[in-house]
């Protein structure tokens, strides 16, 4: 009996290894979209798919592991299914995320826009001995924590339900934030942005956090509420925030959050294309293999969850 082998289509631009490891999982790369029964997408704008699907598609793979552009009708309300990049660009993230809060508590606020030799007293702090607050315990949160503990702070993820998360040396569900804040030392964001997470830091949020707590955002800008932010920091709420994601983004030339003495700004560089890529092709070549075999892919999007 003749088996099928799976069309894949891939795009917008192709790459060498990325077609390499669609072909070893034994599916066979097609040049039109309108003959895939499969489509690897590495582009950023859902836009460029949105009427060019085929009738005949089982599967759609995106490349965003935050996938709010991408749960619209065109894309959750089908027949085939979606998956997305979840959890496989954790690693990464996470070191950029460390970098950031040791960062925060050795003073780079105070220094990194010095031009002169100037010591401040209690301008650093060391992270071990902190608790560290991380809201999410996907791909990138579940990394973080063990590297939060290994600094000698002590790591408590919050995830929906409170599950257990490896690594963590304590879980929380979200009911529980509210309890949490005052404690913690920092904050760290590694949540997907849904009608629930959507601009949760807020006035509200920043007024239970300790004086002297710092924000970190790798997740998503629009979980913060940046006017919020702005205030709290210039009316001394909280000690500092170090962003590599933000609302607008890209910040326009001049946004106060640039010049602000209690900020670090990195422009959404935690997860650096070269990385982000070989991430990707190893997802591809996995779910491939298993989109030939009939076995469940991995990182099926949720529309009704938003990850």
């Amino acid at each position: 009996m003749t088996v099928e082998v799976p069309q894949v289509h891939v795009g917008p631009e192709p790459w060498p290894e990325l077609l390499t490891a669609v072909e070893e999982s034994g599916c066979q790369v097609v040049a039109e979209i309108a003959e895939a029964d499969a489509v690897v997408w590495f582009g950023r704008d859902p836009n460029e798919l949105v009427g060019r699907l085929p009738e005949r598609l089982r599967w759609l793979q995106v490349p965003d592991a935050g996938i709010e552009k991408w749960v619209r009708p065109e894309f959750t309300d089908q027949d085939f299914t979606l998956t997305c990049a979840s959890g496989i660009y954790g690693r990464q993230v996470a070191e950029h995320a460390l970098a950031l809060l040791l960062g925060s508590f050795h003073g780079l606020f105070d220094y990194a826009r010095d031009t002169s030799w100037t010591p401040r007293v209690g301008a650093v702090r060391q992270l071990r001995g902190a608790t560290v607050l991380i809201l999410g315990g996907g791909g990138i949160g579940a990394a973080l924590a063990p590297l939060v503990s290994s600094q000698g702070a002590r790591s408590i993820v919050v995830t929906t339900s409170g599950r257990v998360v490896a690594g963590a040396d304590e879980c929380a569900s979200m009911s529980a934030v509210s309890d949490l804040l005052p404690q913690a030392d920092a904050v760290v964001l590694c949540l997907p942005v849904t009608p629930d997470t959507k601009y949760l830091v807020d006035s509200a949020f920043l007024n239970s956090m300790k004086p002297d707590a710092v924000v970190v955002n790798v997740a998503r800008g629009d979980l913060v509420n940046t006017d919020d932010l702005l205030r709290a920091l210039d009316e001394g709420v909280i000690r500092g925030a170090a962003l590599d994601v933000t609302d607008p983004e890209p910040l326009p030339d001049g946004h106060p959050l640039f010049n602000h003495e209690r900020v670090i700004v990195t422009p959404h560089v935690a997860n650096p294309g070269e990385l982000k890529k070989a991430s990707f092709v190893e997802l591809i070549r996995e779910n491939c293999r298993r989109f030939v075999t009939g076995c469940e892919l991995e990182a099926v999007v949720d529309a009704k969850r938003g990850y």
